[in-house]
């Protein structure tokens, strides 16, 4: 929709706030919904952090004009654990520098830089509203190439692609995430985020997946005597000894979802 503050879309998924908010932060997540209609998602990354930048790349159709890696990237500004991300938006290079709007086909008017707020709201359990807003641009120009580029309309296609994946269907030929493993009452992950939601001064950094699947690097930081500090092989070690994960979780403003999944994005 379209409003006097800019342009907001908006969409309600059968899903908790928790599961679309991983699926707004985690790069194997964003590859599968990442891009409008038959686009797909070469690469993403996603460094979840205030200052931290992501640089997302999505690639048409074969055989169409767009069949080329297009690249977006932005830097977080705000992020609230399962409610809200603030961050901006540019058109990009691979290395996430920003490119003139033109180059991608834009019209000259297209604002370079936007600055996007993102809502997770779960107006009933199980159930979530999800807002992307873009500000109203200082000049009407702006406004009008905006809405001339169908940015509306790809959103709309990849919200539709999201809410297929939040559903548990396949999206990309090979790589199917199950529902199970977004919103699995027994994953580890999710447990940690519900300490997140109850409690803000309870944070943790990393990427891991303790539910159907192998699991991956963990980064922690517990409290008490003696802090755990990962090393390269992704172990905690504490005075040179491996500790056990225990304890409680130290606020670190970094959230889940840090790292890199080289098959994954861009600006729609």
């Amino acid at each position: 929709m379209n409003d006097e503050k800019g342009i907001v879309i908006e969409r309600v998924f059968d899903a908790p706030s928790r599961a679309v908010w991983r699926a707004w932060t985690e790069p194997e997540i964003i590859q599968q919904w990442w891009g409008p209609g038959d686009f797909t998602a070469p690469s993403i990354k996603v460094d979840l952090k205030v200052g931290g930048q992501y640089i997302f790349a999505m690639h048409g159709p074969k055989g169409s004009e767009w069949d080329k890696d297009m690249y977006s990237a932005g830097i977080y500004q705000e992020i609230v654990p399962g409610k809200k991300l603030v961050l901006t938006d540019y058109f990009s290079n691979e290395k996430g520098e920003m490119q003139e709007p033109a180059d991608y086909g834009m019209d000259s008017d297209f604002p370079k830089e936007s600055t996007v707020t993102v809502l997770f709201e779960e107006p009933e359990t199980g159930r979530t509203k999800l807002s992307v807003i873009y500000p109203e641009p200082a000049k009407k120009e702006q406004m009008e190439a905006m809405l001339k580029s169908g940015m509306k309309e790809g959103w709309n296609s990849s919200l539709e692609k999201l809410g297929a994946v939040l559903s548990g269907e396949t999206i990309t030929a090979g790589k199917t995430l199950s529902k199970e493993m977004i919103m699995d009452d027994e994953c580890e992950e999710k447990k940690l985020m519900d300490k997140v939601m109850e409690d803000p001064n309870n944070e943790f950094k990393g990427k891991e997946r303790v539910c159907d699947k192998d699991v991956e690097q963990v980064l922690w930081k517990l409290d008490g005597e003696g802090k755990m500090e990962n090393n390269e092989s992704g172990k905690m070690t504490s005075g040179g000894k491996d500790k056990a994960m225990e304890g409680n979780l130290v606020k670190e403003d970094i959230l889940p979802g840090i790292g890199d999944a080289s098959a994954h994005s861009a600006s729609l």
